[in-house]
């Protein structure tokens, strides 16, 4: 356990608010892991994550583990590698980042600025994964080495404000809202199908994913809260923020699929993900408790030498579970011609988490084949917690093997005005 007192040296004007302001902030940030949810890869990226009905091979091990047994699927599959990162906000836009990256704010500009940033405060999210090697062979799948991260962090909006116009007379600023979560996990998953004898569509299957969970890092805040306020007697306040973190566990998950090939040009599907997911934190399990607190600084007392203190304090806790957030996608796909499939995907979070909301998203894709050697994919979605995405990418094959990449613009229809984007990148063998 430890405890820091820091003694100011005297201060004038807004300078104890503005302090309040970054000690809150940077508390807050130091609770966010370095990590960055796990089914992104190039052709559903570029699709806007429509893929549900769409995916096979090592593709349907992550996506819907029934597509392994449906028409398409090919005898063996292997993903060579695949990588993508997932970074956005909630608030500030390309343009305006741009635009005010290393400019003088003035008074119209400070109050544009906070205006982008909702009630519930500014957001910032990142999801990537990196996975190597995974195999499928018929209606089996195999994936050892695919590592997934996740962290969010939400900041006050009142802390924004704080810091952009300083604390100003009679004004009371709350920082109840400050949360985050983050976590590394190594997954580990083995899937399978099975085709059912049914006479009202070509193929039903069903299928199920296995994952063992093997965590490297997790933290999430557990308590928030404080405030600030200055009135003609001085200026007071505190806050405080509690993150609980870990460095090991262990843990399940199950995905279950069906899926369905209703004619030559439908193909539906429905996948539960993480389903009993749980992991156990048991190594390096802490509760961190960071606080600062101003009691009541005058020009007197900042004279006499008065201190705004802030305490850091840690202890060893018992190990505790953290849930793998659970979701649930509907999915169709439509045949046009033999060159083009439509896809269509509904999504839904079972709570709020890095990569998924309760918030419904909906997403539709393209994939054009007529160039065998250069298919192009396009989509877009809407809902969610990234309102509007736009998608675009495509593959270079050689027939067996193909290079995909894919770039997705998040918050808005154009880049230029986007609050994120989403980069995949990848490598596959198909033979069949």
């Amino acid at each position: 356990m430890h405890r820091r007192d820091v003694r100011s040296s005297p201060l004038s004007g807004r300078s104890p608010g503005l302090l309040a302001a970054a000690s809150l902030a940077a508390m807050l940030v130091a609770a966010r892991p370095l990590s960055a949810f796990e089914d992104s890869n190039p052709r559903s990226a570029a699709m806007a994550e429509a893929y549900t009905a769409m995916a096979r091979g090592t593709d349907a091990l992550f996506w819907n583990p029934a597509n392994l047994a449906l028409w398409g699927n090919p005898t063996l599959s292997v993903n060579v590698v695949t990588a993508s990162v997932d970074v956005s906000n909630n608030s500030v836009d390309r343009g305006d980042y741009n635009r005010f990256t290393g400019a003088f704010l003035g008074e119209s500009e400070k109050q544009e600025l906070l205006g982008s940033v909702p009630e519930d405060g500014l957001r910032f999210t990142g999801v990537g994964h990196a996975s190597v090697l995974d195999v499928s062979y018929r209606n089996f799948a195999l994936s050892v080495a695919r590592g997934v991260g996740c962290a969010t962090t939400i900041l006050p909006r009142d802390v924004l404000d704080l810091a952009l116009n300083g604390n100003e007379l009679g004004e009371r600023y709350d920082f109840g809202e400050a949360d985050g979560e983050g976590w590394f996990v190594q997954t580990v998953s083995l899937a399978g199908a099975a085709t059912l004898p049914v006479e009202w569509a070509e193929t039903v299957a069903v299928g199920a994913t296995v994952k063992y969970l093997r965590g490297f890092g997790y933290a999430r805040v557990i308590e928030s809260g404080g405030s600030l306020v200055t009135n003609y007697d001085g200026l007071s306040g505190d806050g405080r923020l509690v993150v609980r973190t870990a460095s090991r566990g262990e843990g399940l998950a199950v995905d279950l699929g069906v899926a369905a090939v209703l004619d030559s040009r439908w193909t539906v599907g429905l996948k539960l993900g993480n389903l009993l997911g749980r992991i156990w934190w048991y190594s390096d399990t802490e509760e961190h408790r960071n606080s600062f607190l101003i009691d009541l600084i005058t020009v007197k007392s900042v004279s006499e030498g008065d201190s705004i203190i802030t305490i850091g304090e840690s202890r060893a806790i018992e190990s505790f579970t953290s849930d793998y957030p659970a979701f649930a996608r509907v999915g169709a796909a439509y045949r046009w011609t033999p060159t083009c499939v439509q896809s269509f995907d509904y999504e839904q979070g079972f709570r709020n988490a890095p990569g998924l909301s309760t918030s419904p998203r909906l997403a539709t894709g393209l994939e054009y084949t007529r160039l065998w050697w250069m298919p192009l994919r396009a989509g877009i979605s809407v809902g969610g917690r990234e309102g509007v995405t736009t998608a675009f990418g495509l593959a270079v094959s050689t027939g067996a093997l193909d290079f995909d990449v894919a770039m997705a613009n998040k918050h808005h229809l154009l880049p230029v005005s986007g609050k994120g984007l989403r980069a995949a990148v990848g490598c596959r063998v198909n033979f069949y």
